[in-house]
């Protein structure tokens, strides 16, 4: 909650600098070059530059950990994966972890955005699996872990996850399985091992 204080208080600054009409930023100072408008007094722009010089980004920035529990494809979930990671740069140090490897599309524009991807065992090798999962977090420590996915299948990656010590965020995109049997049989184990549930709807919330 607090580090989402802190990013929402930069956005509101963000939007106060865009309603100056001219403003140059320089070594962490304001210029007003011209504000016939008088939008903005000069007491404002004074709590501003104040406000900004707290603003230590790279000391603050959260390091989390993506872990793609699906392949990266041409579907909605990679989509939101990907604009997760695109509209947070410079707010979030995102790294991603996968199971089916990077080799396509989607792993280029990781890399090229210079995102640290992590290749996992096979997911059907199960144990190598989670066991990859729990080392990873174990040694990066990451401020959070935030798994996509479909059902309480993600407890694939959640469990280990907190064994590590770390924060479980999961977002769930759906409201079905391929594997409705073991989604009911691990959800008890799943929900234990989250910190935090997002859903893509309601439904797909209360779902896993």
């Amino acid at each position: 909650m607090k580090y989402r204080n802190f990013v929402l208080h930069l956005y509101e600054l963000y939007d106060i600098i865009c309603k100056l009409k001219e403003v140059v930023i320089m070594d962490r100072q304001l210029v007003l070059l011209n504000n016939s408008s008088q939008m903005i007094n000069k007491e404002t722009i004074n709590k501003l530059i104040v406000e900004i010089n707290k603003l230590n980004i790279n000391k603050t920035m959260k390091q989390i950990l993506l872990i793609a529990s699906r392949p990266l494809a041409n579907d909605g979930l990679t989509k939101i994966e990907m604009d997760v990671i695109k509209y947070n740069k410079g707010i979030i140090d995102f790294e991603v972890a996968c199971g089916f490897g990077f080799d396509n599309l989607y792993g280029d524009q990781l890399h090229k955005q210079q995102i640290k991807c992590h290749s996992l065992p096979q997911k059907k090798k199960a144990f190598e699996y989670m066991r990859a999962i729990y080392k990873l977090v174990k040694k990066e420590k990451y401020d959070a872990i935030y798994i996509h996915g479909n059902s309480a299948m993600m407890f694939m990656e959640a469990i280990p996850s907190k064994i590590a010590g770390a924060r479980v965020i999961t977002h769930c995109h759906n409201t079905k399985s391929d594997y409705p049997l073991i989604h009911y049989i691990a959800k008890p184990f799943f929900n234990m091992a989250v910190d935090t549930k997002i859903g893509c709807s309601l439904l797909a919330s209360k779902w896993a």
